[in-house]
């Protein structure tokens, strides 16, 4: 077990009304790519990267606090990655993914001690597992990818409780799978990422199949509390939000759509709440300079935002779910692949270093932008109040603060060319904007 240590530990006083803070640990010497909480109500992680010459494989538990209890390492001479991990009935846990060209699975026992690993080669070409489905007799159902001829198609397979390979089908008119969840009828829903839903039996055998938008790249589905679907995805071309509602027959029930003030969104992940509503996590992108940035939103059970938490980083977020005392957990990823567990306050609200922010250009207005060594703030005069303004390289660092009541001229000689976003405090609201300075 090679030695472990944490780069940063916060846990911040962002103390709501109902008294509960939220944290964040950081992980430098650990990859992970996916996580799941545990039946003893712990979090599994699991990533891969590449280290000397081989690709290396990490897997390593935390309590609920998100501090490692226990770690390991082993390594692969071919490239592969973790795509999914499951907390199984026996309170172990199932990693999937891929090796070199084959699907990959890893069992644990709930004693952190490796039962099985299963590489089963296929006639399909490169084949990658995006999801694992434990069923009641402990056997799985995997669903995936297969690459073949430049394009991808579906396959799922089904494994028994030793990882033996039962069945395999391949979907070749579909593209690659997503999630697969049961069904009311004993059998199963599989959803692939081009908006196309299976219904299959417990053969693999097709019994129907319906898409379900044109131009749309879905990336995960859940089971409702209603026993419905629910969808979640983004439009090709603008990059919107959708999340889509559908019921047992794959007809639609309700359709929300979502757009940021970025170029692209896409949802990374969408999990049920505890008053029947929904938290998902999602990435947003612009064409310009590459910025990116993190959103939180919180659904109703009609598809209704509750609030909205954006913060302009570059983290990538993966898996989110609901804890036990009401707040959100979700993995998220740095540019460099350094992996941490961001926990919100009992808001909502986010802890990535910099501000949680609200997109606005209605009511600060800065110019020129891009500027270069001179910079006007403005506020919008129907304010009529006085406001803090904060202005924050892309790294979160505060480079320069000033209380205005109505306009700014700053100079920005000292400041590096780049981007920067600047904040507008007015009382209990946040306005932002971002600038760049050429």
């Amino acid at each position: 077990m090679k030695k472990m240590f944490l780069l940063m530990v916060i846990a911040l006083n962002s103390i709501a009304s109902f008294g509960q803070a939220g944290w964040e640990k950081i992980y430098q010497n650990e990859a992970a790519t996916t996580f799941t909480q545990t039946l003893s109500k712990k979090y599994i992680l699991a990533g891969a990267e590449y280290e000397s010459m081989m690709q290396r494989w990490d897997v390593f538990q935390t309590d609920s606090l998100g501090i490692i209890e226990w770690d390991t390492s082993f390594y692969r001479e071919a490239e592969g990655m973790p795509e999914c991990i499951k907390a199984t009935a026996d309170s172990g846990y199932i990693i999937a993914g891929y090796y070199y060209t084959n699907p990959y699975l890893l069992k644990f026992n709930k004693y952190n001690q490796l039962q099985w690993e299963s590489e089963f080669n296929t006639s399909y070409g490169e084949i990658y597992i995006k999801d694992v489905l434990n069923l009641n007799d402990n056997s799985y159902l995997c669903v995936g990818g297969a690459v073949y001829s430049n394009d991808n198609g579906l396959f799922i397979t089904k494994l028994n409780e030793n990882g033996d390979t039962l069945w395999t089908k391949n979907y070749a008119e579909f593209a690659t799978g997503m999630s697969i969840i049961p069904s009311f009828d004993n059998g199963y829903y599989c959803l692939s990422n081009a908006g196309t839903l299976l219904k299959i039996n417990d053969s693999g055998d097709t019994l129907w199949t319906k898409n379900i938008l044109d131009n749309f790249a879905s990336s995960s589905m859940i089971k409702t509390p209603d026993d419905y679907l629910l969808i979640a995805g983004n439009e090709f071309v603008e990059g919107q939000l959708i999340f889509l509602k559908v019921n047992q027959y794959g007809e639609e029930i309700w359709k929300k759509i979502y757009a940021s003030n970025y170029f692209y969104n896409s949802c990374n992940s969408i999990a049920t709440t505890n008053d029947n509503g929904f938290i998902t996590s999602n990435y947003m992108e612009t064409s310009q300079m590459n910025v990116d940035g993190l959103w939180v939103m919180k659904l109703d059970e009609a598809g209704d935002s509750v609030f909205s938490i954006y913060a302009p980083v570059k983290l990538e977020p993966k898996e989110i779910f609901q804890t036990e005392d009401g707040l959100y957990l979700f993995l998220a990823n740095n540019m460099y692949g350094t992996p941490r567990l961001v926990k919100t306050d009992s808001t909502g609200d986010v802890i990535t270093h910099i501000p949680k922010l609200q997109p606005s250009v209605e009511t600060i207005y800065c110019y020129p932008n891009p500027f270069d060594d001179e910079l006007n703030i403005c506020l919008d005069k129907s304010l009529e109040k006085e406001g803090l303004i904060n202005i924050y390289n892309v790294v979160g660092t505060l480079v320069y603060s000033q209380n205005i009541s109505f306009d700014e001229k700053i100079d920005t000689r000292m400041l590096n060319n780049g981007i920067y976003f600047i904040e507008l405090k007015i009382d209990d609201k946040i306005f932002t904007n971002k600038l760049i300075k050429e």
